[in-house]
């Protein structure tokens, strides 16, 4: 789609972790404020570059 794709990133686990521990206590999974909150750098990747590949045909 064309939201983030969090999970195709570098997290600094020493800067991330107390940041990410305070907002699961406080209920919050969205990642995508927890990325606002640690002021990551996005880069814009070309849609072709990623995919979602669940099946053999997908590679097709």
């Amino acid at each position: 789609g064309d939201g983030l794709q969090p999970l195709v990133a570098l997290w600094k686990v020493s800067e991330a972790r107390p940041t990410v521990a305070a907002a699961l206590d406080e209920g919050q999974g969205a990642v995508h404020l927890v990325i606002r909150q640690l002021q990551m750098t996005l880069f814009d990747i070309s849609p072709h570059r990623l995919g979602n590949l669940n099946t053999p045909r997908d590679f097709d």
